[in-house]
C-alpha cells in the first residue's frame, strides 16, 4: 500500500518482521506431526480417565436413561453442560492445531463432506468406544488412499483394454 507509513517502514527495514512461533511450527513437519501425536495421546488419556471416573459414569447413566439418572440424584443439566464444555475444549485444541498447521482458515476449509466423514468415523468405530473411534478414523482415512494406489491403476488398465477392444470392433 503506497503512502502507508507502516508499509514504508517495513520496506526500509525488513528485519522488523520476524517469523512467529507458529510459522516455525508450520515449516517443521516432523515437529508438527510429533505435536499432533502427543496431543492425540493426551486427549485419549484424558478421555479414558474421564470414562472410568464418577463423571464418566454419570454421563453414561444420562446417555442410557436421563429420567433414571435424575432419579439417582445426578445433576443432569450440570453434567450435560460439563460434557459440552469438555467437547468444546477438545475442539478448541484441535482447531488451534489445525490453524497452526494450515496457516490460514476459511469457511471453505470445512465443507459438508468433512463433517460427514467425521460422523462416519464415530459411527463406524462405535459411539461409546474410544479405541473403536480411533480405529474407525484410521480405516476411513487410509482405506481410500490404499484403494487409490491399488484399484485406480487396475481401472485404468481396464479402460485401456476397453478402448482397444472398441478400436478392434471398428
Amino acid at each position: 500500500i503506497r503512502g502507508c507509513p507502516l508499509t514504508e517502514l517495513v520496506a526500509a527495514n525488513p528485519t522488523l518482521i520476524r517469523p512467529s512461533r507458529f510459522t516455525r511450527i508450520r515449516r517443521a513437519p516432523f515437529f508438527r506431526n510429533k505435536a499432533a501425536v502427543v496431543a492425540l495421546v493426551v486427549v485419549v488419556i484424558i478421555n479414558l480417565r474421564l470414562q472410568d471416573s464418577r463423571i464418566g459414569r454419570a454421563w453414561e447413566a444420562i446417555r442410557e436413561d436421563e429420567v433414571a439418572a435424575r432419579a439417582m440424584g445426578i445433576d443432569t443439566t450440570g453434567m450435560k453442560l460439563l460434557a459440552f464444555a469438555m467437547g468444546a475444549s477438545f475442539g478448541g485444541v484441535a482447531g488451534g492445531m489445525f490453524a497452526a498447521i494450515q496457516g490460514f482458515i476459511s469457511p471453505e476449509s470445512f465443507v459438508l463432506v468433512e463433517s460427514v466423514m467425521v460422523v462416519s468415523m464415530v459411527v463406524l468405530g462405535g459411539m461409546g468406544n474410544i479405541a473403536g473411534v480411533v480405529l474407525g478414523a484410521v480405516l476411513l482415512a487410509f482405506v481410500p488412499e490404499i484403494l487409490r494406489w491399488t484399484v485406480q491403476p487396475a481401472q485404468q488398465a481396464l479402460l485401456v483394454l476397453g478402448v482397444q477392444d472398441l478400436e478392434r470392433l471398428r
